[in-house]
Formats: structure tokens, C-alpha cells, sequence
């Protein structure tokens, strides 16, 4: 895992979004998804969606250390992640 110091977190071998479904609306979410946002195949933000925003094209999540973020799908390519991948990601991280 590197930062580069400007709050973005790249990881090291992270799933892309090719091998999941990108979301490109509020549509088909709900409170409680877990979503990754990358931008140019960097994962941005991780966490769970708490509150929807259809009229504004985005949403508000929170990561697992409880920090809150807004999402906005023109900024970046959100998919939804599965409670396999999340599995397979924190195995990830703790080999490296």
C-alpha cells in the first residue's frame, strides 16, 4: 500500500473495476452497499453508502475508520464490491 500524500490510497494489486460492474447512478443502490470509487484505476475511497442523493448524482459513504465521504459519479467510476472481494482484499493486505 503507498499514499501519495495527498489522501489517495493506491493498493498494491487491488482488484480493477474491470472484473466488477460499474454503477453509473444512484439506481440499484441502497444504504448499506459496500462501493469502491477509483479515478484513472486509483481506488480513491472504499466504505459503505449511508445516504443517497439521486437528484445530485451522488452519494455519502463511510469508510471502515469512520470517516465519511461524498461520491459523485462524475468524478469517479464507482462499482459495488461483494462480501467475497472485501474478504479478499483484507487477506491482501495483511500478506504484504
Amino acid at each position: 500500500m503507498t499514499a501519495d500524500g495527498s489522501g489517495t490510497v493506491e493498493l498494491a494489486g487491488a482488484a480493477s473495476t474491470d472484473s466488477r460492474s460499474v454503477i453509473e447512478s444512484c439506481e440499484g443502490l441502497k444504504p448499506g452497499d459496500r462501493i469502491e470509487a477509483r479515478r484513472g484505476g486509483t481506488l480513491y475511497f472504499s466504505g459503505r453508502i449511508t445516504e443517497l442523493m439521486p437528484q445530485f448524482d451522488l452519494f455519502w459513504a463511510t469508510d471502515d475508520q469512520g470517516e465519511r465521504r461524498i461520491v459523485e459519479f462524475q468524478e469517479y467510476s464507482v462499482s459495488r464490491v461483494h462480501s467475497d472481494d472485501v474478504a479478499a482484499g483484507v487477506l491482501q493486505r495483511q500478506l504484504l
